[in-house]
């Protein structure tokens, strides 16, 4: 039974070997503006979110349900405008259909880049508020524990 599994590892391991060289790598410029740009914001949300928790509003428990649920609709419509195609490359056209001609290919090449690119708005929404949400996890319920020793 052991030499079955294995020959399915080599198997998988030849197959991912293939598919890596078949799409060489390309390297990328980091975007240190526009990362920086949604940690500053993700820090603003978070400062809004501690004003807001500390203003001991009636309903202040609320608050945290309002960032959680800006952040999961982003995520939500993210996914949805992009038709579920997470994969961090775009397509390609050998791996379009082969019954396709090369105008439908590179139509469908074409619109799924203006998907992705209109997708990357909701993004920009839900990191700032993930990114909130986490800070406040990790200070008025984590930190407090710690201090507390459990």
């Amino acid at each position: 039974m052991s030499s079955k599994k294995k020959g399915t590892l080599s198997r998988t391991k030849d197959a991912l070997k293939r598919a890596v060289a078949s799409q060489p790598m390309q390297k990328v410029k980091f975007k240190w503006k526009r990362s920086l740009i949604m940690l500053a914001l993700g820090i603003l949300a978070y400062v809004i979110l501690r004003l807001l928790l500390a203003s001991d509003l009636d309903y202040g428990f609320a608050v945290w349900f309002v960032y959680e649920g800006i952040a999961g609709v982003c995520v939500i419509a993210y996914v949805i405008t992009v038709r579920g195609n997470l994969s961090s490359t775009p397509t390609l056209p050998i791996d379009l259909p082969a019954d396709w001609s090369e105008a439908e290919k590179s139509r469908y090449i074409e619109i799924e880049a203006e998907r992705r690119r209109r997708g990357k708005k909701f993004l920009y929404i839900a990191l700032p508020f993930i990114f909130a949400v986490m800070m406040g996890i990790l200070s008025e319920i984590w930190w407090p524990m710690v201090q507390e020793g459990f």
